[in-house]
């Protein structure tokens, strides 16, 4: 049976985040995806908003099972990514998305379709990583101003900006939200860590304030008490937002916890093949037994 994986990327890059992740997850035989968040990637100059992260991410899930059926699809999550899914996959698990919020970002049809596939059972499993603490309010725009003050540390030098500057200037002087990752980014990913990291542009701080107020808003731990399919918090040994974990955990009637031995916030970015046998081994865990419900 195939089955499929929906990856969410964090704040600031885009899909591309999992860049070198997809070749081993498709040489595995799982059909796999990355929606590109509102405000991020293909999207970049666009709002974010809950409501339309939710849609997103929803969407990518339903779309994969009607590729691969019901009960294939596992959705992984890294940092704000891994926090929509929990929030996305509640919504799933519950009986699909609220529908006057979808009817306002994909129209009356898919809002209809959303409802029918979440009532199918699309899930087979949640995965988060970097994600595993309750934000509040003002720890959400403290984090985000924190991201934001890091766009305005010097960039990497010896390339070029999309927007035809040097990558020496200063981010925040930089009009095109889309500027290079620092040197601060260098040294805690590699050179492709770095490259996977930016290849589909960066957002700009408005996108940042945006998230990080929608994320303050959530119950995750009443978000995880929803969702019935196996969920695993991965924890990298030097990830600094895994205050919660074992709370989350506990939330989660089918929660573990799976320490990572290694690796910081962006783990698949710093240790890429090593992450991704882990995630490959998680996910088969999570498949049921044959003869069992899943």
């Amino acid at each position: 049976m195939t089955e499929s994986i929906v990856l969410v990327h964090g704040t600031r890059t885009s899909s591309s985040q999992w860049d070198l992740q997809l070749p081993g997850l498709r040489e595995a035989g799982y059909l796999v995806s990355a929606p590109d968040l509102p405000g991020h990637g293909v999207h970049r100059g666009e709002p974010f908003t809950l409501t339309e992260a939710t849609a997103t991410i929803s969407r990518a899930v339903l779309t994969a099972a009607e590729a691969t059926g019901p009960a294939t699809v596992h959705l992984v999550g890294s940092s704000l990514g891994g926090m929509l899914a929990i929030h996305a996959a509640a919504a799933l698990c519950a009986g699909g998305l609220d529908r006057a919020d979808e009817a306002r970002s994909a129209g009356a049809g898919a809002a209809a379709r959303a409802g029918a596939g979440a009532q199918a059972g699309s899930l087979a499993s949640l995965t988060v990583c970097g994600s595993a603490v309750q934000p509040t309010p003002t720890t959400a725009r403290l984090y985000g101003l924190g991201i934001t003050a890091m766009s305005g540390l010097p960039t990497l030098p010896g390339r070029r900006s999309p927007s035809g500057g040097s990558r020496l200037r200063r981010a925040r002087s930089d009009p095109n939200p889309a500027t290079g990752a620092t040197l601060l980014h260098a040294l805690a990913l590699g050179r492709r860590g770095v490259g996977a990291y930016t290849r589909g542009g960066l957002s700009g701080p408005e996108a940042v304030t945006a998230a990080m107020t929608a994320v303050g808003t959530l119950d995750l731990r009443e978000d995880l008490r929803r969702i019935d399919v196996p969920v695993t918090i991965l924890s990298p040994r030097f990830d600094q937002l895994r205050w919660d974990e074992r709370s989350f955990a506990n939330a989660a009637p089918r929660g573990r916890v799976v320490a990572l031995g290694y690796g910081n916030h962006l783990v698949n970015l710093v240790r890429p093949e090593r992450f991704t046998q882990d995630l490959l081994r998680i996910l088969a865990e999570a498949r049921p037994a044959p003869g069992l419900p899943a």
